[in-house]
């Protein structure tokens, strides 16, 4: 039997599955990008289809068609075989206890688990007038896999053992407790829902109570598992991936009735963060969490969870983590006591469509709401200091930040002088991680730019010397001494890519050297004029006053 992997390299290229996921530029027989694993404003990133790889020269992320899945989507490679296999139309050989590996295990009794409460959903009428009520049709039903636990204590268990699964792994992926020397059924008399990775595979489970007593909660979720981490996965991502990417922003809502009404009125593009809990960290096997998923994705998302205080709480969560990330964040209004499924039932998709159209930065939204609920000038002054300047002070751009408090000023009527001197204190003493600590738990790369175009000059002055091609003394000598700092194994990896996307423009390589040596050389001088303005604010005497603006005229000029 072929080697699926083969079969899939030999259908899909890496260029088609690349720019399924980025925008890529022709390069001359290669394709270049703004690099999806860190940010960056000029692209670094080349897909070579010749090779059927990819190397950023920013952050050194690199690899094959299954490398780039696995990255961005944060899966393990059986997820991204199963993803690309789906997509090639490559059949995989059905998995068995005795081949698999033991997640491979794992995912399997979740995948008979998820067959047993649809099996047992089919034959409950109480379950299906439950969701029939709610306004599902049998279609999204379906699509989701929604299943029924049914009220015993022990019907899932005996089940699997029957099938030839051990009481340990069950245990383990949180589908039985134990308890007073007896082990039983965590889910019983519930409308369940499957949890999915982004490549659909049952990682965990949510289940909705079918009997309503202040001792059973309406709501309960599979514990974390070595499959399940909550702050990596969102409910309904693997189906709503492909539209966020094409229509370009998604939304987030907080249920999954709220995520199945949306898909099924004509939003694909919605994710909920039912069961899990909203993070800017990553798991332990550092995969990608929420928001460094969603972003690779698309940079902007709206943000539309329930209008009572649990759901302000977590929507606040999330605007901190967007901004942090450099996304663009809009809060949706919903109306007192309504949720989005709420809406698009009793009032239909167009008004949902409008509300989605009318959605306010999450900055201007948090604003209108102080001002409604805080509206003694006072109280209001100190909870914009408090909740909404913390958040301008995590946007980049000054003018962007300039603008909202102009906004803040103009909604809430305190002079713009006021909010402007209290954002400096706020930006001065802002509490909490920074803004890199955040991309770093969200797994979003941070090159050092001077490394990275260090290592960028030393690659091209190898392969200068290597083809003896002709070029200014002076600016091979400054290259040469660049080159000299990286580490001889680090040339050579670089020069392999490198050499594929020069191969067929030689001039490029001298007039991208003069470049890359002007912007390192523009960067050492802003380092050194960094480390000189130190000293004199600590007292230095003329001579370093002196250096520092000799080096000041000469970046100037």
């Amino acid at each position: 039997m072929i080697d699926p992997v083969e079969q899939i390299k030999e259908r899909l290229s890496i260029v088609d599955v690349v720019s399924s996921y980025i925008s890529l530029l022709p390069a001359g027989k290669n394709h270049k990008a703004n690099c999806p694993f860190h940010n960056e404003k000029t692209p670094s990133f080349h897909v070579s289809p010749d090779r059927g790889s990819y190397y950023c020269f920013g952050c050194g992320a690199k690899g094959d068609v299954f490398t780039f899945v696995q990255e961005f989507e944060g899966l393990d490679f059986r997820g991204a075989l199963t993803v690309l296999a789906d997509r090639a139309g490559v059949k995989l050989e059905k998995w068995t206890g005795e081949k698999k590996e033991r997640l491979d295990h794992l995912y399997e009794i979740m995948e008979r688990a998820t067959l047993f409460f649809e099996s047992e959903y089919s034959k409950s009428e109480k379950a299906k007038n439950y969701i029939k009520n709610r306004g599902l049709n049998e279609k999204t039903e379906k699509d989701f896999r929604v299943g029924f636990a049914p009220d015993e204590w022990r019907s899932l268990l005996d089940h699997l053992v029957a099938a030839g699964f051990d009481k340990k792994g069950i245990l383990s992926v949180g589908l039985i407790k134990e308890g007073n020397g007896s082990v039983y059924d965590r889910f019983r008399n519930r409308v369940m829902f499957p949890i999915f990775d982004t490549s659909g595979r049952v990682i965990a489970f949510s289940g909705r109570a079918l009997s309503e007593d202040e001792k059973t909660a309406k709501y309960l979720n599979s514990p974390e598992t070595p499959l399940f981490q909550k702050g990596d996965i969102l409910y309904g991502l693997h189906v709503a991936k492909n539209t966020i990417r094409k229509v370009g922003f998604s939304v987030i809502v907080e249920g999954q009735l709220d995520l199945l009404l949306s898909h099924q009125a004509g939003f694909p593009n919605t994710v909920a963060a039912s069961g899990t809990a909203l993070t800017d960290k990553t798991s332990k096997e550092g995969s990608l969490n929420h928001f460094g998923i969603i972003k690779r994705l698309s940079n902007n998302v709206i943000l539309a969870f329930d209008s009572d205080a649990a759901g302000l709480k977590a929507m606040y969560r999330a605007a901190k983590i967007c901004l942090s990330l450099g996304m663009e964040a809009k809060t949706l209004a919903l109306p007192e006591g309504e949720d989005p499924a709420d809406i698009i039932t009793k009032k239909g998709k167009d008004v949902w469509k409008e509300l989605l159209k009318g959605a306010d930065h999450c900055i201007i939204f948090l604003t209108k709401y102080v001002k409604e609920k805080e509206p003694e000038p006072r109280l209001m002054a100190k909870k914009i200091k408090e909740k909404i300047l913390p958040l301008v002070a995590l946007l980049d751009s000054k003018m962007e930040q300039m603008s909202f408090v102009q906004n803040i000023s103009s909604i809430t009527g305190i002079p713009e002088s006021g909010i402007e001197e209290d954002l400096k204190r706020v930006s001065a003493g802002l509490p909490g991680e920074t803004k890199k600590e955040t991309e770093r738990k969200a797994h979003i790369r941070q090159p050092d730019k001077e490394n990275q175009i260090e290592k960028m000059i030393a690659g091209l002055h190898a392969l200068l010397v290597e083809r003896g091609l002709e070029a200014d003394e002076d600016l091979v000598a400054r290259a040469e001494s660049i080159a000299k700092e990286i580490d001889t194994k680090d040339t050579n990896a670089l020069l392999f890519e490198i050499e594929e996307i020069y191969k067929e423009d030689e001039k490029k390589i001298v007039e991208d050297l003069r470049l890359y040596l002007e912007e390192f050389e523009s960067l050492s001088k802003k380092k050194k004029l960094a480390e000189l303005e130190e000293k004199i604010k600590q007292g230095a005497g003329a001579e370093t006053l002196k250096q520092y603006q000799e080096i000041l005229r000469n970046i100037n000029n």
